[in-house]
């Protein structure tokens, strides 16, 4: 407890971002930018305890002089009490090792393989959408960075 108050006091977050395979990042940030269920929202220290949704989209960690820059996969943020802040996601990718000519080309495989299936078949659909939005957030993460 001693250790959040003193994060707080400085004005600092403890961010933990965590897959199903893994903890990917556990850091220190002053700021938190994520894309939620109702578009891109930001977490400062001192908020209020929260929990929120999110949309596969970009998660900027920035503090301390350092700005990492991540796809995110859908998943939950959760603020906590004393600036702990827990981010589960499905997947996540660094925008530095994202490798643009490979995910250009499954964006265009993806949305070619769209055209072809109906809306109204649903699973593959929806899998298939899903595939172009991890797409489009890599290629967005790495636009940010």
């Amino acid at each position: 407890m001693a250790d959040e108050k003193a994060l707080a006091a400085r004005g600092a977050m403890n961010v933990v971002v965590v897959t199903p395979k893994r903890e990917v990042v556990r850091t220190n940030v002053g700021e938190i930018t994520a894309f939620g269920a109702l578009g891109e929202f930001g977490v400062l220290p001192g908020h209020i305890p929260y929990l929120t949704m999110l949309e596969t989209g970009v998660l900027i960690l920035d503090g301390g002089g350092q700005r990492q820059v991540w796809a995110h996969g859908p998943g939950v943020l959760e603020v906590g009490a004393g600036g702990k802040v827990e981010i589960l996601v499905e997947q996540v990718a660094l925008a530095s090792e994202v490798e643009q000519s490979a995910v250009t080309a499954e964006l265009q495989a993806v949305e070619q393989e769209l055209k072809q299936v109906d809306k109204a078949t649903g699973a593959e659909w929806k899998n298939l959408d899903a595939r172009r939005q991890w797409a489009l957030a890599q290629l967005e993460a790495q636009a940010r960075a």
